[in-house]
């Protein structure tokens, strides 16, 4: 028997269909192809052809993308750093989330150099991470719990202990972040913080959708 369709699920259907083949959403979705194949016409959807590239410019995300790179070449670093966190959260594109990424290292790194924390908690540890303080990141990042209700410090975490080689500390706080957000299994595959653990046996299960 099928398991039942999350609303979540549906609503990553109907906005994106067209941006993956048949292959690509059973392995997104931990479903049967045929399965795909049968919400899809039951929607009157059609996906990516197999073989066929995305077309990022159907996607908003570009758009999005577009003006915080604006954001960021005027110099506006903060109102760039936000804009990239929101596509990193929300693209559907790997590519495009992890040109993203590269972007706010850029953002990050200004917003550093002007010698002030931010208020903001996530940005306080960011901050700490690109100087090298990971004890300090860290502690940002589990104070009041935050690792473990909160995706965006899960993963950071993650990508903290990765970058301090601590491995087995990496591997339970990105299975923790993906878990609070499935998408992070995406994001984690394109980045490169996590290349020193990516062939751990721990995480094969966790990356086969990827």
């Amino acid at each position: 028997m099928a398991k039942k369709w999350q609303k979540k699920e549906l609503d990553s259907l109907k906005g994106n269909a067209a941006l993956r083949n048949l292959e690509e959403w059973a392995q997104e979705l931990g479903r049967e192809e045929s399965d795909v194949q049968a919400k899809l016409e039951e929607l009157g959807l059609q996906t990516r052809a197999e073989g066929a590239a995305v077309a990022w410019y159907e996607d908003p995300i570009v758009g999005r993308f577009n003006q915080a790179i604006e954001q960021l070449q005027a110099g506006k670093w903060k109102k760039a750093q936000g804009a990239l966190q929101g596509i990193v959260a929300d693209s559907e594109i790997p590519e495009v989330a992890e040109k993203a990424r590269q972007m706010l290292r850029v953002c990050d790194s200004r917003l550093a150099d002007a010698s002030e924390i931010p208020e903001d908690p996530f940005l306080g540890a960011v901050f700490e991470k690109n100087r090298g303080n990971y004890s300090s990141a860290l502690e940002l990042c589990k104070k009041g719990g935050r690792t473990d209700t909160d995706d965006r410090f899960a993963y950071l975490a993650a990508s903290i202990h990765a970058l301090a080689e601590q491995a087995d500390e990496a591997v339970a706080a990105l299975h923790t972040a993906v878990q609070l957000n499935p998408k992070n299994r995406v994001h984690a595959f394109h980045d490169p913080d996590f290349e020193g653990i990516l062939d751990r046996p721990e995480l094969e299960q966790l990356f086969e959708a990827s």
